[in-house]
């Protein structure tokens, strides 16, 4: 099930649908998916999703963008139903939600400008109930020196990051390649 707390649920997978392919519960939510400019997208395109929820009388919820990315595709479904099928893409703002905390993609690229790196990937996963960081970096220094450094200017420059890290709500590990 795909949901947000603002709009509830979004999406089901049935026995056809798996990985990151999901069944839009119209009669519930309208999602859309939209440009840059707020202009929803042809079928099959990529674009920000926003979600409609007027059954929530107390606060109906209008073009929420959720922070997500996806497609609605074309294709129907072979299990019959009519609902159409959402293609979820992931974030598409930079914020990462791990452990407990809203990590700022562009907060970590200014935590390690200073640094010799050329490259920086990111990902998250969920693994045995906590959320893995997985951090890789580019760098022509493949010093343990380096690798301090990182650790150092995280820390220091985004205090919360260091506080959920020393409580293991999330594990972290470090390549630079």
């Amino acid at each position: 099930i795909i949901g947000t707390t603002e709009a509830n649920q979004l999406g089901y997978q049935c026995e056809y649908l798996e990985g990151s392919l999901h069944h839009l519960i119209e009669d519930y939510n309208y999602v859309e998916v939209l440009d840059e400019n707020g202009i929803r997208v042809p079928l099959d395109n990529i674009g920000r999703l926003a979600v409609t929820n007027l059954k929530k009388h107390n606060f109906p919820v209008i073009r929420y963008l959720m922070g997500d990315s996806g497609r609605i595709l074309s294709q129907k479904c072979q299990c019959g139903r009519g609902d159409r099928i959402l293609d979820y893409q992931g974030r598409w703002d930079d914020i990462v939600v791990i452990g407990l905390m809203n990590l700022k993609w562009s907060d970590l690229r200014n935590a390690l400008q200073n640094l010799p790196l050329s490259e920086m990937q990111l990902l998250v996963t969920d693994e045995s109930e906590r959320d893995h960081l997985y951090l890789k970096l580019e760098s022509s220094d493949d010093s343990e020196k380096l690798r301090d450094n990182v650790i150092k200017n995280i820390f220091s420059k985004i205090p919360e990051f260091e506080n959920h890290y020393k409580e293991s709500l999330f594990k972290l590990s470090l390549e630079i390649l």
